[in-house]
């Protein structure tokens, strides 16, 4: 069978993505074929400019495109509770629920010494700076969400 190289190399770089298999990007690949250039072009734009204008608060950790992020930079929120949850996405769901009120802390990624995810390969150091600048005197409440499973081994953590 004849490989039409652009088709290949948009099906693999859509086949590399998180939960989508090779049936998926090819489904993706010819459906943005099918789609005006202005589409196209504003999909790759979008995903361009999301890369360069995100990136991850200085005081929780979150993904933001402001410094600090919305949610530290609120007065509503009650800075004596912090949340630990293991990613960005934890964040989301929770402040979907419009229920919690305090803070965050994102550990980008979750402890597994037993497969070599360490204290290292986390943002934990962070996590004791953080509380110690953010919060005054006394730590009256603390709300730890860390969901502890199977991790990869270390990931590699920027923080820009």
């Amino acid at each position: 069978m004849h490989t039409i190289e652009p088709i290949a190399r948009a099906v693999e770089a859509f086949a590399s993505l998180p939960g989508i298999g090779p049936k998926t990007a090819q489904r993706l690949t010819f459906h943005l074929l099918r789609q005006p250039a202005d589409t196209v072009r504003g999909l790759a734009e979008a995903i361009l400019h999301m890369q360069e204008a995100v990136h991850f608060c200085s005081v929780c950790g979150n993904v933001t495109d402001v410094e600090p992020c919305s949610i530290c930079r609120s007065d509503q929120r009650d800075r004596s509770t912090i949340c630990v949850v293991e990613d960005p996405l934890a964040v989301m769901t929770l402040e979907r629920t419009r229920i919690y009120k305090g803070l965050y802390h994102v550990l980008h990624g979750a402890l597994d010494p037993l497969h070599g995810v360490t204290v290292e390969c986390t943002s934990h150091g962070w996590l004791a700076a953080y509380l110690l600048g953010a919060i005054s005197n006394t730590l009256t409440r603390s709300l730890w969400h860390v969901r502890w499973r199977v991790a990869a081994p270390c990931p590699e953590i920027a923080f820009s």
